[in-house]
């Protein structure tokens, strides 16, 4: 394993953007040889404690045992420790959903607090939580508390579920082009296309399209993504690059997802069930073209104001909308289109992020949203008269 990416990995914003496979895997290996699970630990008996800033440093890398980084990283963070006995560690950023979580407590004032008032408030129910947490810690800092009750959280090794779904889409599909990969504290994804595939997916795409709308020229894509700070799915997500133009790699179903949950006994989980799953992918592709076809087959009398209402009830912003409603006006011409039309339209907000700097989590944030225009009810946005772009 190449040591470079274990450099600064007790920092809270430790990240890489990586382009090269062997790059990325040696981040995914150095990330996994960092994280340790700590099973069985008593919720009510853990406890918060608060530092003051990074003028604590020294002590608190004294009283915790880490590196005077980790500590002063801390004091600008979270600035809390968590305390399991006569244990004390710093508390990273990632860990406070799932510390919240374990306490049963939530709501927006709590990042409103100062680090002392959410001390006590923490410990207050901490003191009278029931059941078990599984601490994990990684990089001198603890970064998830997931619950460790019957029916539980499942822990799925990162490097074991990138190999699986590396080597299954290769087993599928031929060979895999590696396009870019991030990996942080909070969330590990890759894309990858797949070139061979690209003929037989394509035709059978366009043969489905028909004459009822526009046909594209493609290259089928997957993008893996998985957290173990948060109850995130290991996701495989299908998707397509319209050839000609660059950035926009779109989804045309929801994918594949293997949850981290402990099942009852004899039935699959984690890791096992996501080699099995990962082997469903090429099916999953087959169900795009179930959506491509209830999509080619329904026409939108009033397009322009479907697709502004749909990408506002969609939560997309306008700025990167606008650009795909202009697409869709010169190729409509304000006639009726498919809705196939609109969503090919749609997909142009996420080149518009790409323009704009979004990378990660964001650019995925981005494509789910413009997902969620599949599951629609389209007809009901198929309304005349005008429509203003604050109107959903």
């Amino acid at each position: 394993m190449n040591e470079t990416y274990k450099k600064d990995i007790e920092l809270d914003n430790w990240a890489h953007n990586l382009t090269d496979l062997d790059d990325f895997i040696d981040a995914v290996d150095a990330i996994q040889s960092e994280t340790k699970w700590m099973p069985g630990v008593t919720t009510s008996g853990l406890r918060v404690e608060a530092m003051d800033g990074p003028i604590e440093a020294e002590q608190i890398a004294r009283r915790c045992g880490c590196s005077y980084a980790a500590a002063y990283d801390t004091g600008e963070g979270t600035k809390l420790m968590l305390k399991t006995g006569f244990l004390h560690e710093c508390l990273r950023d990632t860990a406070m959903p799932s510390l919240f979580r374990a306490a049963k407590v939530n709501g927006p004032a709590l990042g409103r607090m100062s680090q002392h008032s959410l001390k006590e408030v923490l410990n207050y129910c901490l003191e009278v939580a029931n059941g078990q947490t599984l601490v994990m810690r990684r990089g001198e800092k603890v970064s998830a508390l997931m619950s460790d009750n019957n029916g539980g959280y499942k822990i799925m090794p990162q490097d074991e579920l990138v190999e699986i779904a590396l080597r299954k889409m290769h087993d599928k599909f031929g060979s895999v082009h590696f396009i870019g990969g991030s990996i942080n504290h909070n969330v590990t994804s890759f894309l990858v296309e797949l070139p061979d595939a690209k003929e037989k997916l394509t035709d059978a795409y366009n043969e489905i399209v028909g004459h009822s709308g526009r046909t594209v020229d493609l290259m089928p894509a997957v993008r893996f993504m998985t957290s173990d700070t948060g109850y995130s799915a290991a996701t495989l997500l299908p998707l397509y690059r319209d050839t000609k133009v660059q950035g926009i790699y779109f989804p045309v179903n929801q994918g594949l997802k293997v949850e981290h949950d402990r099942t009852r006994k004899g039935n699959l989980e984690g890791v096992e069930k996501f080699a099995v799953v990962a082997g469903e992918l090429h099916a999953k592709f087959n169900d795009t073209n179930e959506t491509i076809a209830k999509m080619a087959a329904t026409t939108i009398n009033h397009p322009l104001n479907a697709y502004i209402l749909m990408t506002q009830k969609a939560g997309i912003a306008k700025k990167y909308s606008k650009e795909g409603y202009t697409d869709l006006e010169n190729y409509t011409g304000l006639n009726p289109c498919s809705m196939h039309d609109i969503y090919l339209s749609a997909t142009r907000a996420i080149g518009a992020g790409v323009d704009a700097g979004l990378r990660g989590s964001a650019l995925i944030s981005l494509e789910d949203s413009v997902a969620k225009l599949l599951t629609m009810k389209w007809e009901d946005f198929d309304i005349p008269g005008m429509v203003a772009w604050n109107a959903a």
